[in-house]
């Protein structure tokens, strides 16, 4: 019971840092953007070789995750 009345005391605190967070990741993103090649690598193998290429759009999707996440926990969607 503790632990409930602790987690709904920082919930908002928890919220407000996720929501914080993105910003900078986004800001990181948009610069790199404008820095890397058309294609870039998404994934390597056991010795290090990429074997996957990608556009350069994928270094969004961190942030959109993170994004998509703080929207999810956010108390009004929960209690829907």
């Amino acid at each position: 019971m503790k632990l409930l009345l602790f987690i709904d005391r920082i919930y908002s605190k928890i919220m407000i840092f996720f929501t914080l967070l993105t910003i900078p990741f986004f800001m990181v993103s948009v610069y790199l953007y404008m820095q890397l090649p058309n294609i870039i690598p998404v994934q390597w193998g056991i010795t290090l070789i990429p074997s996957n290429w990608g556009n350069k759009a994928n270094i969004f999707i961190f942030p959109i995750v993170l994004m998509i996440v703080t929207a999810l926990m956010l108390r009004k969607t929960i209690s829907s």
